[in-house]
């Protein structure tokens, strides 16, 4: 029988947690025991990642930086990082691309995620995060195998996900400040606005999505939203050249063959920028005020220095961030508020963009409501 190349990924990535386990004192994947450590004020959290891995690493990188300045102030200890468990999924970056572009190989998602998240729950871990937005689709599936898993293994705690999907929509419906009706670009891969992950979840919150134009929206598959045209010409040469004619094909290209490759260059990321661009311009023309990032590797080229550089007044509200705030919360516990976390959260995105001075970030946080610490 000839294994899978990311079988042994997968294989290879087991041997260095049950490696990682023995360091430490942990027992190997199979044997249930809790990672939580006893003297430490975090709860202990879970994350299945890898998808994509910058994603991932800027999700630990963020989480980390605001519980290790927020913590002391709620706990009066010394800084410390927060227990966290993270599963990287060995998957086929080919076939990912494939996935993302036409929803193709969705069992071969579906299975490692359950493989991974059994890797957790046999870790002691019961709760847990997924910072990609599209793989939410598998979301039920695991859930279900987690059930049946648990019924085998009676010794383990139940695992539970908290779904960014659910983190997006809550920071999103706080975002708005003014009275009238609440309408969003929702900005995210062809596979997530085709399963309509986000539209009834909005919907239920009263908002109004608009989307990127795309064959699906032409042939009314996507349910809940309205479509946001952009002229063929407007398209950056990047996905002309390509054959990629609509708002969404182009986006869709660009995530696949730049955003998703971790040694992307910054004139990449520039080809990148130049795909949202049409269909930003479009929906700002149409007094649509907020942008929902509902991919977590978009922050990387929407940023509000970009937006800025358009002139286009527009709130982002990042996918990826709303997970890290609900993350560094949970594992601060019940001492850290929101506020107290978002205070911290908007100093660091604050410090993100280059064009805003250090004096500048210290003294919007010095002039939060909520006592926060920072270096």
């Amino acid at each position: 029988m000839t294994t899978k190349p990311f079988e042994y990924v997968r294989t290879a990535f087991m041997a260095v947690v049950a490696i990682f386990s023995l360091a430490v004192g942990l027992p190997s994947p199979g044997v249930a025991a809790s990672i939580e450590i006893p003297n430490s004020n975090s709860r202990p959290l879970g994350v299945l990642g890898g998808v994509g891995p910058k994603s991932t690493a800027e999700f630990y990188e963020y989480v980390v930086e605001i519980y290790e300045n927020v913590g002391p102030e709620i706990y009066g200890g010394a800084r410390e990082r927060p227990q966290m468990l993270i599963y990287s999924l060995p998957l086929d970056v080919n076939k990912e691309a494939e996935f993302i572009k036409h929803g193709k190989y969705k069992e071969m998602y579906e299975q490692e995620m359950i493989r991974g998240a059994k890797v957790l729950m046999e870790a002691g871990i019961t709760e847990a995060v997924i910072p990609c937005n599209t793989i939410h689709q598998f979301l039920p599936a695991v859930n279900t195998a987690l059930k049946e898993f648990a019924t085998e293994r009676p010794d383990l705690e139940p695992l539970t996900f908290k779904s960014i999907l659910d983190t997006t929509v809550e920071m999103t419906d706080r975002s708005f400040t003014k009275t009238g009706q609440k309408k969003v670009l929702l900005l995210a891969t062809g596979e997530t606005i085709r399963q309509n992950l986000y539209n009834s979840k909005f919907k239920q919150a009263g908002i109004q999505v608009y989307v990127p134009a795309s064959e699906d929206t032409v042939n009314n598959k996507i349910k809940d939203a309205i479509a946001i045209e952009v002229d063929k010409q407007a398209l950056p040469q990047v996905c002309q050249d390509a054959g990629k004619l609509t708002p969404q094909a182009c986006i869709n290209h660009v995530e696949t063959t730049i955003l998703l490759n971790v040694a992307a260059t910054p004139e990449e990321l520039k080809q990148a920028w130049s795909a949202f661009l049409p269909v930003i311009k479009a929906a700002f023309a149409q007094g649509i005020e907020v942008v929902v990032l509902g991919c977590t590797d978009f922050q990387l080229v929407v940023t509000e220095s970009n937006l800025q550089s358009i002139s286009a007044a527009m709130q982002i509200v990042d996918s990826l961030d709303s997970l890290v705030v609900w993350s560094a919360q949970f594992m601060c516990g019940p001492k850290c508020t929101y506020e107290q976390i978002v205070a911290y959260d908007k100093y660091m995105m604050c410090k993100r963009n280059k064009d805003n001075s250090p004096d500048h970030c210290e003294q919007l946080l010095k002039a939060s409501s909520t006592k926060v610490s920072y270096p």
